[in-house]
């Protein structure tokens, strides 16, 4: 999934919890780019899809991370 911010503000508004789901085990990280429970890391090829990519406009920085919790939120 890809996603496109202005800001590192408005990122952070979008998801204010800073906690994020592994894309292998699925369970919560507070690290957006590696997991401390399987040591899985957010750049891993064959997981790409369980993962976010997102863009912040104002300074052209692209990240890839685990799909923060708010996602996932109804």
């Amino acid at each position: 999934m890809e996603m496109s911010f202005k800001s590192y503000r408005a990122f952070n508004n979008k998801f204010p919890t800073g906690m994020y789901v592994c894309s292998l085990c699925g369970e919560i990280s507070f690290n957006p780019y590696q997991c401390l429970n399987c040591g899985n890391q957010s750049n891993n090829f064959a997981l790409y899809d369980k993962t976010l990519e997102y863009t912040i406009s104002e300074t052209g920085d692209k990240s890839r991370i685990f799909f923060p919790v708010e996602l996932f939120a109804p």
